[in-house]
């Protein structure tokens, strides 16, 4: 829900720390801070601010009661968002202190459209990227915006992750009067 919300990269996933993340104090929105970023010229870092939707899927109220089930105790800056699980001593699977990698990433997502009747074989790690940009363009989001949100330098680079729906694509042709 993240990475389709904030139209992130995997390696943007897989590399949140606790210290990037500050949820607004009533839950409407959350900030993600980006320390490094392919776009960022000055090095300065990079605010992609995700809203809170109110829906069952809202990626703000979902991050917030994940994280609260995953660090029910002491949580420290540093920990990752996604952390790989170890087995504890108990049986359980623990948290452990290092980011889950990008081949667990995407088997873990792969797992989840599976499991929602999708085929997984149309979808990879990108596909949230391009999907969350795409969604947002269909609900009239102007260009210029989506492009701030995804970090994109360039419209050529936004619009090779843009799928456009068939029924769009069909005005092209109707236009021409035949």
């Amino acid at each position: 829900m993240i990475a389709y919300a904030g139209f992130f990269r995997s390696d943007k996933v897989t590399n949140l720390k606790l210290w990037q993340l500050r949820f607004d104090s009533q839950k409407r929105y959350l900030d993600i801070f980006l320390p490094q970023s392919k776009t960022d010229r000055f090095r300065k870092g990079q605010k992609v601010s995700i809203a809170a939707t109110g829906t069952n899927l809202c990626p703000v109220s979902n991050l917030w009661a994940y994280l609260h089930l995953l660090y029910s105790e002491v949580a420290q800056p540093v920990f990752p968002v996604f952390p790989r699980m170890i087995l504890g001593s108990c049986g359980a699977y623990i948290p452990g202190s290092k980011s889950i990698t990008y081949s667990g990433y995407r088997t873990r997502l792969l797992q989840h459209l599976r499991r929602i009747g999708e085929n997984p074989q149309c979808f990879g790690t990108h596909s949230l990227r391009s999907g969350g940009a795409s969604a947002a363009i269909r609900q009239g989001i102007p260009r210029h915006l989506a492009m701030k949100h995804g970090r994109w330098s360039s419209d050529s680079a936004f619009d090779g992750y843009l799928v456009v729906d068939t029924d769009k694509a069909l005005t092209v042709s109707r236009s021409v009067f035949l």
